[in-house]
This record gives structure tokens, C-alpha cells and sequence, in this order.
């Protein structure tokens, strides 16, 4: 029996059913960088299997509507935005410059706890070694090198 031209979209119960397979269908898709043989292969896949037409993202019913609202899509500040925070220097918070230095991020200069000291202390060969990788990044190097200052 060949599939309906028009397919009901939810099939009642019982002597009410109605067939919701056929309708249109997808176009067939080529492979964009296929080998040899590959689209044929894969022409040959989609129609054992037929597609249904690719359904809209909006409407009623759809994926999309079912998803919660996203309340940081609402946040987002654009770059050219003026600032919240116009009388707030661009270094509050930086040891240097107007405003206040770290000290007001509750951040004490030199503040080590000794017993991550001794820890990192042990780890330090090891991590040594990683920095001396030829594929090491630099930021790896930069803190194996103020581990090192910091331990000495």
C-alpha cells in the first residue's frame, strides 16, 4: 500500500485512525566533499529511509516554545553601551592607579597559605618539567617561573 498524500498529523483512536506516515518529504542531500562512490552510497541511505519535511522552528508546539526563558539574553550589555559604573576609576581593584588597590578585594600582597607552599614546594619538579615541554604554553612557563621566585 503506497503511503497517503495527505497524512493526518495525530492519528485518533481506534476506528478513528488515520495513517500520519507520507506526506512531502526531504530532498535528497549530496555529500559536499565525497570520494569516489560516497554519494551514491549515501543517495542509497536516505531513500531506504525517507525523510519527513524538516518542521519549522516556530509555531505552535514546537521544540523552541517548549524551552525556558534565558535570562542572561536579557543582560547582556553591548561593548558600546555607556558604563554602569561611571565614576568607578578602570583600575579599582588593581594594585596601581586611581581607585582602590586590592587590598579592598580582601587580597593581602605576599599571602601564601604554608602548608599549600610545602604542597606546590613538592609538586615543583613536576611542573618544571611540563613548562620545559617544546609544546608547553607560555602562560605554563610564566607560573612555574613565579612558583619558583615565590619559593626561593
Amino acid at each position: 500500500m503506497p503511503p497517503p498524500s495527505k497524512p493526518a498529523a495525530v492519528s485518533g483512536p481506534g476506528p478513528m485512525s488515520r495513517r500520519t506516515d507520507g506526506g512531502p518529504a526531504q530532498a535528497l542531500m549530496d555529500l559536499p566533499d565525497a570520494r569516489y562512490g560516497e554519494n551514491s552510497q549515501f543517495q542509497s541511505l536516505q531513500q531506504g529511509a525517507s525523510l519527513s519535511a524538516s518542521p519549522s522552528p516556530t509555531g505552535q508546539g514546537s521544540p523552541v516554545d517548549s524551552l525556558p526563558p534565558n535570562p542572561a539574553a536579557n543582560s547582556v550589555v553591548p561593548f558600546s553601551a555607556p558604563s554602569g559604573r561611571p565614576d568607578e576609576p578602570v583600575t579599582s581593584g588593581a594594585s596601581l592607579g586611581a581607585g582602590p588597590d586590592t587590598s579592598a578585594l580582601g587580597i593581602q600582597p605576599g599571602q601564601v597559605d604554608q602548608q599549600d607552599a610545602s604542597k606546590i614546594a613538592k609538586s615543583l619538579p613536576i611542573l618544571e618539567m611540563l613548562a620545559n615541554q617544546p609544546d608547553a604554553l607560555p602562560s605554563t612557563r610564566l607560573m612555574v617561573n613565579l612558583l619558583k621566585a615565590g619559593s626561593g
